[in-house]
């Protein structure tokens, strides 16, 4: 029975990519579970059973996609928002809420379902409770004085909940529950998660403003001019949507920073730096080259942070400067010089030409317009109705001088042609009209002055009429006046096409001119930041460098990736594609955008390819395992089945369950737990202690008790010292950090006010800032004890393991069945090594997260000693000179802090530490227990098979069979297509 009758028969008709591989193998999975969910059914043994059961739900976490947390950040109005829609391909981020907009934590994932879906996280009521109470203290203690940007940034956020609440005026005569108390409607909405889907965006858009947008709210009782703003209540949003971008694994979140009034919008941001996988950098393009930016942007404390956090290398941080249509081609072209470039010369000259032509032909078209009026007045003239009664003399002079202007007009008109037409129209007369003709043309007499000296000739025509005109002038003077005016206006229309196509080439030539100008001065943006990053990132190296670690490869080496991109301008595009109405001069490849996401695919694939090749290799190895299951091994005696079964089938017990009795404390029952947890495994096994999973975990607590020991050493060894010693030398740059966040910073006194208040977290993190003396001094030493090298002997020494274990079993084997063992030995010894790599990997990662969860313990810890030289600096006497005393007192503080402050938290972070290397050892006991379980589960088909009970078993058993061998020769297809594309990869380019 064919697993697919689609399925290629051959690796060369495989296109690999790791998508599509990991794709397939969850779709084997699911359906080698659902065709041994039945057998299991029946299968007596619960070991078998369990291990299944882990591997199936290893698959199928193996093959789905693995996630890459991007941390998009920057300032307010750095065009973030507009950026993370224009990478979507369409709006779903605000970009129009003001503040709002840059307020909230907004992380974007991809699902696999034809709608829109949001999370809104709101801040529970001791939250949002805090914040309104440190709010109020600051407006106390400001005394109606002007606020810094920042202090003022946080009543706002207030009062947009409470629009009908005067925070003027406050006093301390208002509480936090008046505060409120005022507002009914916006209690309900704090320790609540609403979720927000649509399958229509416009829809979903519609329903997610209602909660971010400054001027209105979820309720729609309230009136429109002061109804409360919901935003600042929101802790984060989630949204996910099935964006071809996002199903990499990519997830975007749009961060604020750390300049949140609310401690817990803080503690969420801090949350996703530690987790961050990468750091997408925004700042628009006119102010990202500025000299200070890149220094703002990778400061001392970001840069301390990464590094601690494991995360300090060039693959972890991208620079996207934005904005990049927004450009003036003056400024552009006099900044680089690019009047001395041919192109842009070039450019120019075909706007010149352009011009040059556009006023050629608006010249013509100007004189061809003033001999059409004349035509179409002299026609008028002529074809006007002969009237019925005889004017009087008095009256036709009269009407002359009234129509004077008109008369001269068309008479000027009828006499500028050449004097061959002019002789057809007028006849005999051409010579009398010729005269006058020289008369109007060369004097600048008012109208009837002129009309006047006309001859007596034309006067008497027009005094006799129309009809008498017509006679006079040839009765075929209309017909070649229309003709005339028929090639009039064909010249003039080809005039005019002419002004239409010289004004296209013209505005064509001037966006040439604009993308040129801006592809230009991205090209420098692109060289000036990557040498400004890489000075900003050698200054830090330089200053904080650790005397003792001084190599090369602590330095970042390579050119930072540096995009450039235009993200309104990309937007357009993809809206008014199939219009007229677009007029931008980029294609969407100028727009950045598309390198980009390329980019984003990229910084991906490496996970998506270990991810696809690790869950190929493990459904290839347990469909072997299961089919050697089914099919068994034929000719073993029942009594030898029964003995080898007594020998080393393994028997586990129920997990003990947790003493309620017990009235310990947490901490100590979680230390136990650590402590115990060896004996806990061989008490689960302890009916049948000498079969394979207790033997293995038997040999193995050596191994893994080595491995934590020797953890613990290297932290006490390698960073105790280290950080003892750095500890005095530190403690004298102290105070000075201190000073340097008041004046290099240019810190106003209501934010450092706000500052104090809060503990050290506001706009800036003080603690984390007072460290910096301490951790830059032992990051190295700090990176280099989290690295894996306690871990490189655990693949050879558990395979050891394992291979004495697996000997004994072939040893216990009667003689005509040893051959067979030691075949299937070495089969499972072959997938434990490979199983072991993933443990020693797997452990890596619990490592490198415990390390980002005890690096982020440094700044709390410093704050928890400050608490006091915080409250007393805040508390200071009030008046003039305030800001000054709270500085004294609090560096005074510092000052006598200084001897104990890095020590004492040296004894916190060894206490982290020391969970650190006690959490490795329990991630490998708990690892190599399912190992042990997968090693006997594959060598127990030489004493158990699968259940057979009648025809219809067997039936079932050569149908699994087929099956489970179509499954590995595809997985193999697979694997060596894999191959193919890898050594493509690898292969010089031309």
């Amino acid at each position: 029975m064919s697993t697919d009758p689609e399925a290629p028969t051959s690796a060369s008709l495989i296109c690999y990519n790791a998508d599509n591989a990991r794709s397939r193998a969850l779709e084997l999975t699911s359906a080698l579970e659902g065709r041994l969910r039945t057998l299991l059914s029946e299968d007596s043994n619960g070991l078998r059973k369990e291990a299944f059961q882990e591997s199936l739900s290893g698959l199928k976490s193996r093959a789905l996609t693995p996630k890459t947390t991007i941390i998009v950040c920057g300032a307010t109005g750095a065009g973030k928002s507009s950026l993370i829609n224009a990478l979507l391909g369409y709006d779903i981020v605000p970009t129009s809420c003001m503040r709002a907009c840059t307020s909230l934590i907004t992380e974007i994932s991809y699902h696999n379902q034809d709608e829109y879906k949001a999370e809104i996280e709101f801040l529970t009521k001791d939250e949002w409770a805090v914040e309104v109470r440190l709010l109020l203290q600051d407006l106390e203690d400001s005394g109606g004085e002007e606020l810094a940007d920042e202090v003022e940034a946080a009543r706002c956020k207030v009062q947009a909940v409470y629009p009908t609440l005067s925070l003027s005026s406050v006093s301390s005569s208002m509480t936090v529950e008046h505060v409120i108390a005022h507002e009914s409607a916006v209690s309900p909405w704090l320790d609540k998660t609403v979720d927000v889907v649509k399958s229509d965006r416009s829809d979903f858009q519609t329903d997610l403003a209602r909660y971010i947008e400054s001027q209105d709210g979820p309720s729609d009782e309230a009136t429109e001019s002061m109804s409360p703003a919901y935003w600042p209540l929101i802790r984060q949003i989630r949204i996910w949507t099935k964006s071809d971008l996002l199903r990499c694994g990519a997830i975007l979140v749009d961060l604020p920073g750390l300049g949140d009034s609310n401690p817990a919008r803080n503690r969420v941001t801090q949350a996703f730096i530690a987790k961050a996988d990468r750091f997408f950098i925004v700042a628009p393009i006119t102010r990202a080259v500025d000299d200070k930016v890149a220094r703002d942007l990778c400061g001392d404390v970001f840069k301390s942070q990464l590094q601690m956090n494991g995360k300090y290398h060039q693959d972890a941080i991208t620079f996207i400067a934005t904005k990049c249509d927004d450009v003036s081609c003056k400024e552009v072209v006099k900044g680089l010089k690019l009047a001395r470039e041919p192109h842009y010369q070039q450019i120019e000259s075909r706007l010149q030409a352009s011009k040059h032509q556009l006023t050629v032909h608006e010249e013509r078209k100007r004189s061809l317009e003033k001999l059409k009026r004349g035509l179409q007045g002299h026609l008028t003239l002529i074809d006007a109705p002969t009237p019925q009664v005889p004017l009087h003399a008095s009256q036709i002079e009269q009407q002359l001088e009234g129509r004077a202007e008109t008369l001269v007009e068309n008479i000027v008109g009828k006499l500028s042609l050449s004097p061959t037409r002019s002789q057809s129209v007028v006849g005999h007369e051409h010579s009398s009209l010729k005269r006058d003709r020289e008369s109007l043309s060369d004097t600048d007499d008012p109208p009837a002055t002129k009309l006047q000296k006309l001859s007596d000739s034309t006067k008497a025509a027009i005094r006799a009429g129309p009809a008498a005109t017509q006679q006079q002038l040839g009765s075929e003077s209309a017909s070649d006046d229309y003709s005339q005016l028929v090639e009039l206006q064909r010249e003039l229309d080809q005039v005019i096409s002419a002004i239409q196509a010289a004004s296209d080439r013209g505005e064509q030539a001037e966006r040439d001119k604009l993308l040129y100008c801006t592809l230009r001065r991205s090209e420098w943006s692109k060289a000036r930041l990557r040498a400004q990053f890489r000075t900003a990132l050698d200054e830090i190296e330089d200053a904080n460098a650790d005397p003792d670690a001084m190599a090369d490869s602590t330095r970042i080496r390579s050119d930072l990736p540096v995009f450039t991109v235009a993200a309104r301008a990309f937007m357009d595009i993809q809206e008014n594609a199939d219009s007229d109405r677009l007029t931008s001069p980029f294609t969407e490849s100028d727009t950045g955008i598309p390198a980009l996401r390329e980019w984003i695919q990229m910084v991906t694939l490496a996970a998506r390819e270990e991810a696809a090749a690790k869950a190929l290799v493990h459904l290839r190895d347990f469909a072997r395992t299961v089919r050697g299951w089914v099919e068994g091994i034929p000719g073993v005696t029942l009594a030898d089945r029964e003995w080898l079964q007594a020998r080393w089938r393994c028997e586990p017990s129920d997990t003990p369950e947790d003493d309620d009795e017990s009235d310990e404390d947490d901490e100590d029952e979680d230390e136990e737990q650590q402590q115990d947890i060896r004996q806990v495994q061989l008490e689960r096994y302890s009916q049948t202690p000498h079969a394979v999973v207790p033997s293995l975990l038997t040999a193995f607590h050596p191994i893994v008790g080595n491995i934590a020991n020797d953890l613990s050493k290297r932290f006490e060894e390698e960073l105790r010292d280290k950080w003892r010693n750095s500890a005095e030398e530190a403690s004298s740059e102290l105070v000075k950090a201190s000073q340097d966040f008041v004046y290099k910073k240019r810190v106003a006194w209501s934010t450092y006010n706000a500052t104090l208040r809060r503990n050290g977290v506001f706009t800036h993190d003080l603690n984390a800032i007072l460290a910096l003396p301490l951790t830059k001094r032992i990051a190295h030493a700090w990176t280099n004890v989290f690295k894996a090298k306690s871990l490189k002997g655990l693949k050879s020494e558990a395979a050891t393991e394992i291979k004495t274990v697996l000997d004994a079993v072939v040893a216990t084997m009667p003689k005509y069945l040893r051959p067979r063992a030691k075949e299937l030995a070495a089969e499972t010894l072959q997938t434990a090594r490979y199983r072991l790599q993933d443990v020693q990997e797997s452990v890596q990662v619990a490592l490198e997260k415990k390390q980002r969860e005890v690096s982020g313990a440094l700044s709390p810890s410093i704050q928890e000693q400050l608490m006091d030289g915080y409250k007393e600096a805040c508390d200071a006497v009030r008046g003039r000179g305030v800001f000054a005393r709270q500085k004294k007192i609090f560096n005074d503080y510092l000052e006598s802090k200084k001897a104990t402050l890095f020590t004492d938290t040296a004894d916190t972070v060894e206490e982290y530490l020391e969970e650190a290397a006690q959490a490795a050892g329990e991630a490998l006991y708990i690892a190599l227990e399912k190992i042990a379980k997968e090693v006997e589960v594959e060598i127990s088909i030489l004493w158990e098979g699968c259940p057979v009970k009648d025809d219809d078993d067997v039936k079932a058993g050569l149908a699994i069979s087929d099956f489970l061998s179509e499954i590995t020769e595809e997985v193999d297809r697979w694997l060596a297509a894999k191959d193919v594309s890898d050594k493509v990869a690898r292969r010089p380019q031309p």
